[in-house]
């Protein structure tokens, strides 16, 4: 598994609009915890069971981490399975020749 940085993660938050306890929240770890990774401060305990819930969590809402080159986070914005998929590209219906015309 590959690392995650603090800016990734911060990057993350930002395209879901998430604060830190959002996203403490989501991951169930301390808002201390993801300070101090998104900060660089340190390692936090359990670091690979802390980046496995906060790539978890984050994955979850759409969100994937890119590593090599470049390095970054796309979002993407999984369907929702009770909702209908969107249709932008609806042809008008012609008139039927026995509707009346303007």
């Amino acid at each position: 598994m590959a690392i995650v940085t603090g800016r990734q993660i911060r990057a993350a938050r930002a395209l879901l609009g998430w604060e830190q306890q959002d996203l403490a929240d989501a991951a169930k770890i301390a808002v201390r915890t993801l300070r101090k990774w998104e900060a660089g401060g340190g390692e936090p305990k359990g670091r690979i069971t802390t980046l496995r819930k906060l790539q978890e969590a984050l994955a979850a809402e759409g969100i994937e981490f890119l590593f090599g080159d470049p390095v970054g986070v796309l979002l993407h914005h999984p369907e929702k399975p009770d909702a209908p998929p969107e249709n932008t590209d609806t042809p008008e219906t012609p008139a039927s020749p026995d509707s009346p015309q303007d």
